[in-house]
């Protein structure tokens, strides 16, 4: 899950997505007043961490990684694949984060 909007902004939870994509209201109450829906998915979270009071994956340090900085962290959408090229970097060092 990658925080977007006011800072810190970067990586702070991991897990699973337990089902396939679905349909349903949105989440924006005026939208949903319209009948516009939106897609979700449900996700099982393994590693929550609380921005602001727990140190997460900074997304300056996710652009500026040689590595991972390939993948485009500014997305304004959800549901983004992160790319298969830096997805065992990504791994390990979120592995390493969040085991201390």
């Amino acid at each position: 899950m990658l925080r977007q909007g006011r800072e810190p902004r970067g990586l702070f939870a991991s897990g699973t997505a337990v089902s396939e994509s679905f349909a349903a209201p949105h989440w924006d109450e005026k939208k949903a007043a319209l009948g516009v829906p939106t897609n979700y998915v449900t996700f099982q979270c393994d590693v929550l961490l609380v921005p602001g009071e727990q140190p997460i994956l900074r997304r300056d340090l996710l652009k500026g990684h040689p590595i991972l900085g390939q993948q485009h962290w500014d997305t304004q959408v959800s549901g983004i694949a992160i790319r298969a090229a830096v997805l065992p970097e990504l791994e390990e060092l979120w592995h390493g984060m969040v085991s201390r």
